[in-house]
């Protein structure tokens, strides 16, 4: 399993009862030049907001290498370290990992994120769930090789199981945009003809024509972006009630202008990334 760029985690509280969500980004900063193939790589760690699982000034780490950042996620989900770990590798770790192994998340949604850089993540520092992340280097350009021991104690989810060029209808579109505190406005005429407004943070709205095929396209990925990801928290709260509790793995791939997009929503935090889940 080959993860190149971004990573979002989920993590448990109780075994039992109560989810929070802790987020680890690996956010790829791929460049547009012809020339360049492979850009810098930035990995975020966003906690969660009643637990700590992350140290929240990791200072003295610089930079993680592939396989080190393969190991917190291991980590995380509640597996030992590997036994290939070297010391430096293992203190690195715990510059950015809580001491504790008893307090681990267990579940991870992992993103990764193309074609945006992290000053545009955190531009508005005020508002941006990334203004206080850690923010770590990566080195290299290897992809990060999530390492499991034993597949069948996790549960693993894709966010990337249906395509965003398959057709949506007016009333996904309309429940999409209500969701999100927008509106559509239908086409009486034609169906996917009508117009998506949405508020943005900035008190500005944003309106996609879906006559524009541009505009058309970028909306129906957003919503089985979205969509992809309700179905994933619905799994997430499913496995709560489980006699037996598995780790949980959710992964996706997505372009940084849908990311940017969502974090420009005033609800973002809590819709994208905590709706469905129970925090204590």
């Amino acid at each position: 399993m080959l993860i190149k760029s971004l990573f979002l985690s989920l993590s448990r509280m109780d075994p039992r009862k109560a989810y929070s969500l802790t987020v680890l980004f690996i956010l790829s900063l791929l460049s547009f030049h012809s020339k360049v193939i492979y850009g810098d790589s930035t990995v975020f760690f966003l906690d969660s907001p009643s637990r700590h699982y992350l140290r929240h000034s990791p200072s003295q780490t610089g930079s993680l290498s592939p396989s080190e950042i393969s190991a917190a996620a291991s980590v995380l989900l509640g597996f030992a370290p590997f036994s290939t770990l070297t010391p430096v590798s293992s203190s690195k770790l715990n510059e950015v990992l809580m001491p504790n192994p008893f307090e681990r998340p267990h579940a991870m949604l992992m993103l990764e994120v193309t074609g945006v850089e992290d000053s545009q993540l955190i531009a508005d520092s005020d508002k941006s769930p990334f203004s206080n992340a850690p923010m770590i280097k990566v080195e290299g350009n290897q992809r990060v090789d999530i390492q499991l021991p034993d597949e069948d104690d996790v549960s693993l989810v894709s966010l990337n199981g249906m395509s965003s060029h398959t057709e949506c209808s007016d009333n996904e579109l309309s429940d999409f945009a209500s969701w999100l505190g927008g509106s559509y406005v239908e086409d009486a005429s034609r169906s996917l003809n009508g117009e998506l407004i949405f508020p943005m943070a900035n008190g500005a709205f944003l309106k996609l024509h879906m006559s524009e095929r541009a505009d058309r396209e970028f909306a129906t990925s957003l919503v089985f972006f979205i969509n992809n990801i309700r179905r994933a928290m619905e799994v997430h709260e499913v496995l709560t009630k489980s006699e037996r509790i598995p780790s949980e793995l959710i992964m996706g791939r997505f372009d940084g202008i849908k990311i940017l997009f969502l974090l420009n929503m005033p609800l973002t935090k809590d819709t994208l990334l905590y709706s469905n889940v129970k925090l204590d």
